[in-house]
């Protein structure tokens, strides 16, 4: 079976809420490639979004394409 493609496009900082979108993935069974474009704008909450997504399930792949 395919996978979704899923794009991420903001900056990163808590009020775009990229933390939330992780936490939905979390729970998602489908295969699901999630590309994140943007540029960081607070390095503490991106390295909050990180550790969240090296915990994703292996359904779950992504990369950050700046």
């Amino acid at each position: 079976m395919g996978a979704i493609n899923v794009v991420w496009i903001s900056r990163i900082a808590p009020k775009k809420n990229l933390k939330t979108a992780i936490e939905i993935l979390e729970n998602v069974r489908a295969n699901v490639n999630f590309t994140i474009y943007g540029p960081i704008q607070e390095q503490k909450y991106w390295n909050e979004c990180k550790a969240k997504l090296e915990k994703l399930p292996m359904n779950v792949k992504w990369q950050y394409k700046g």
